[in-house]
C-alpha cells in the first residue's frame, strides 16, 4: 500500500525538499511511501520547483488533504513560519514531521505541540 505524503513549505525551492524527494524517490522507494504533492506560502518560486520535479501543485492545503495521508513541512531556513503551517496542517489530523529547525524558540515550540495536542495528532521533528 502506497503511502502519500503532501509537502508543505514557506519555499520548495531548497535543499530539503530536494533531498527528501529524492531519497523517497530512490533509496526509500520500496518503502512505500510517496509525495504525492505539494503547497507553499510562496507560490511562484515553489510552483517551478513542483514542475521541475514532477510533484502536483495545489493552490492550499485543503486541496491538497484529499490526495495525500501525512504530511511534510519542510520550511527548513524558515522556522517562523512552523506554526502558521501547522495551523493550516494539523486540523486534518494527519500524522506530520515538521523539518529542523522545528521553531524559533520556546513559546512557539511549545504552541505547535500544544496544537497537536488539541487535535490528538503524532507529530514528529528531527531538532
Amino acid at each position: 500500500m502506497t503511502r502519500r505524503i503532501g509537502f508543505v513549505d514557506d519555499c520548495l525551492d531548497n535543499f530539503h525538499a530536494d533531498v527528501y524527494l529524492k531519497l523517497l524517490r530512490g533509496e526509500l522507494a520500496d518503502l512505500g511511501f510517496t509525495v504525492a504533492g505539494c503547497t507553499a506560502l510562496q507560490t511562484e518560486q515553489s510552483q517551478a520547483w513542483a514542475v521541475a520535479n514532477d510533484v502536483p501543485w495545489f493552490d492550499t492545503v485543503d486541496e491538497l488533504d484529499a490526495g495525500v495521508d501525512h504530511y511534510a513541512i519542510l520550511a527548513p531556513s524558515t522556522p517562523d513560519t512552523h506554526l502558521t503551517l501547522c495551523q493550516q496542517v494539523f486540523p486534518y489530523g494527519k500524522s506530520t514531521y515538521v523539518d529542523k529547525t522545528f521553531a524559533p524558540d520556546l513559546n512557539t515550540a511549545e504552541a505547535i505541540f500544544s496544537l497537536a495536542d488539541d487535535h490528538n495528532l503524532a507529530v514528529q521533528t528531527t531538532s
